[in-house]
């Protein structure tokens, strides 16, 4: 909980990195103080202004919608794609609408058509509030059900900050709501949404998976989802999350992609920073493009023709998007390409990818170290997930936890499993064992450089 003086620098530096509110702070402020007096002050929901005609009743604890209020427009960003982006009469579909903050963006400010899906029947109670007292009940289909992976019923908090409810899983909780849930396949019965957005607490991928159907529909052109760390409260990831979408194209400087089963998935390319000489506006590369699109598309059909006539070919070594590289690889004659070319150059894609993950992944970086030190030995380890925390310990010299190992045996062995794909093209094999009620782990290399026998010795540098 913030002192409150340390609450006030916080909200002054999200007020000085909002787009809306940066530019009129005194505002900001005094329409801050002003909404947190009334809201002190009603027992019922307080009326506020807010855009094209559209008013926001929210009271104490309403944080994710009266931000509004005093920002112009919480989630800035998202919102305002949402509100240039979506058309008039198109189905927006709103996962975890809590009071309406994007139901009412999209159907009282594009015109599109909402089904809005809340699972709190307090906050379900209030979403209807808000919906009905801005006239466009007649554009909102609202839903008093949870979404997840199956039809059926799961256990979720019931807080009275609306704001972060979720399901309650794994937690044994007496205090738990009961919810009846859908799969988003059935909840939508065939409708195809122009825009999805899913806000369910960290339980995004469950949510994905019950909406395999849905992902699949030409109509959907954008989902929004939010990303916070939720997801591991389930012993998920952010890219597993990912994974469960159409596909995407990731853009950084450093390397985003730092879980194995999304690199699996991923063809790396490497951008070369051009040449101030050559460098071109986005109009000119745009028009460039333009005037080069019938040659692409001749290209597409031409080759796609020449899939659909040659016979399949067989590849023992086949990457992990086995049928792609398949696909494609039927294309090499017509493309001028050596036989297997493809499917070789997808999988040294990989191979260059995770080596790279290397340096980011302090886990992997502490096996391969452990398992290079240990190469003399024959093989590298048996023992319990104890025992290779301890030893793992002593070789980064640092505290588990603070050295971005896993802080208890239960997370290293879940980590480890996750890590066998990679392991086993860096030459490093881990296979489960049961020693009477022990449950061990196997270590041992399966390719060994013979000019490296001996291993390293030392510490490592986690940094």
């Amino acid at each position: 909980m913030f002192k409150p003086l340390a609450q006030y620098k916080y909200i002054n530096k999200v007020f000085r990195e909002h787009p809306l509110a940066q530019h009129n702070l005194k505002k900001s402020w005094a329409n801050y103080l002003l909404y947190n007096v009334i809201i002190r002050i009603k027992n019922t929901p307080a009326k506020f202004k807010w855009v094209n005609g559209l008013n926001i009743y929210t009271q104490k604890g309403d944080s994710c919608l009266g931000g509004n209020v005093f920002l112009g427009l919480m989630e800035f960003h998202e919102s305002a794609f949402l509100v240039h982006f979506l058309q008039h009469s198109e189905l927006f579909v709103d996962v975890g609408a809590n009071l309406g903050h994007y139901t009412l963006l999209a159907s009282g400010v594009c015109g599109a058509r909402t089904i809005a899906v809340e699972p709190i029947p307090t906050t379900y109670k209030r979403l209807c509030y808000n919906i009905m007292k801005n006239n466009i009940r007649n554009l909102v289909d609202i839903r008093n059900v949870g979404v997840g992976e199956k039809d059926g019923e799961l256990t979720f908090s019931n807080f009275d900050n609306n704001a972060i409810n979720y399901v309650q899983e794994n937690e044994n909780n007496n205090s738990g709501l009961k919810v009846r849930v859908q799969t988003l396949n059935n909840l939508l019965g065939g409708k195809s949404p122009k825009v999805i957005k899913i806000d369910v607490e960290g339980y995004e991928l469950y949510t994905l998976k019950g909406a395999n159907e849905v992902l699949m529909k030409p109509e959907l052109e954008v989902i929004i989802i939010e990303i916070n760390g939720h997801c591991r409260r389930y012993g998920n990831t952010e890219e597993e999350v990912f994974s469960m979408v159409r596909p995407i194209i990731l853009n950084g400087i450093t390397q985003i992609a730092e879980q194995p089963d999304l690199i699996d998935r991923s063809i790396f390319i490497n951008m070369p920073m051009i040449d101030p000489a050559i460098r071109k506006s986005e109009s000119e590369i745009l028009s460039y493009v333009e005037n080069i699109r019938p040659q692409i598309f001749g290209l597409i059909c031409d080759s796609l023709v020449s899939i659909l006539g040659a016979e399949e070919k067989q590849n023992e070594n086949l990457p992990r998007m086995a049928d792609f590289a398949r696909f494609v690889s039927k294309a090499e004659e017509h493309l001028e390409w050596q036989e297997g070319e493809f499917v070789n150059a997808m999988n040294e894609n990989r191979l260059e990818a995770l080596k790279e993950l290397n340096e980011y992944d302090p886990l992997l970086n502490a096996i391969t170290a452990y398992a290079t030190k240990k190469k003399r030995y024959g093989f590298v380890f048996q023992g319990t997930p104890t025992m290779l925390l301890k030893d793992l310990t002593s070789l980064t010299a640092a505290k588990p936890g603070k050295s971005g190992l896993p802080d208890n045996p239960a997370t290293l062995s879940k980590k480890l499993n996750g890590l066998k794909p990679v392991l086993r093209e860096m030459g490093i094999q881990i296979t489960d064992k049961k020693s009477g009620n022990k449950r061990e782990k196997r270590i041992d290399w399966i390719k060994i450089d013979e000019n490296e026998a001996e291993g390293t010795d030392g510490t490592v540098d986690l940094g």
